[in-house]
């Protein structure tokens, strides 16, 4: 449950690289070639906005789950890369949804901010840092419920592949 919870949490960065409407401009690492000719040095601040394109969102908080009719996501922060192929992101993201209850049509929104902040390889070779902090707020726009979520990671791998901090902290609904 864990690990695809972080997949969740993560679901937005992946979306964000892979649809970033800026031009890419770090190297292709799967090209042995561009390995071979290691990593090109470069800083990238960046702010995107992009939209999920998710149907449903579970939620044990509120018993029903929500049919989306926007899932808005911002990713702030900055990018480095060192010609060693090490790179350092580090930023905010915040999100935005919007959405019915499937079985009561009562209109929700929740609300997400968070801190992340990977450290590693663009080889996939050497230490390995995540940290990721977020915490969210669900409401119910007709009753006024609102539920809390909470989500700390913080794993550390080493240069060995070894896991020497394997933290997660997860709050559903307070």
């Amino acid at each position: 449950m864990k690990r695809s919870f972080i997949f969740f949490i993560l679901l937005p960065l992946i979306v964000f690289i892979g649809c970033s409407k800026e031009e890419n401009v770090l190297p292709a690492t799967v090209d042995p070639q561009l390995k071979a000719a290691k990593c090109t040095p470069n800083v990238m601040n960046y702010d995107n906005t992009f939209y999920v394109n998710e149907t449903f969102i579970p939620t044990l908080c509120f018993g029903e789950p929500i049919l989306v009719s926007l899932w808005e996501v911002n990713n702030t922060g900055r990018l480095v890369v060192a010609a060693s192929c090490r790179f350092n992101d580090k930023g905010t993201q915040t999100q935005t949804i919007s959405g019915v209850g499937l079985f009561t049509m009562h209109p929700y929104q929740a609300n997400y901010t968070g801190q992340y902040h990977f450290i590693g390889s663009l080889t996939g070779q050497g230490a390995q840092v995540t940290r990721l902090a977020q915490d969210a707020v669900f409401t119910n726009l007709v009753t006024g419920v609102t539920f809390t979520q909470s989500f700390i990671l913080h794993q550390t791998i080493n240069a060995n592949g070894e896991i020497t901090v394997d933290y997660v902290e997860y709050i559903p609904c307070d």
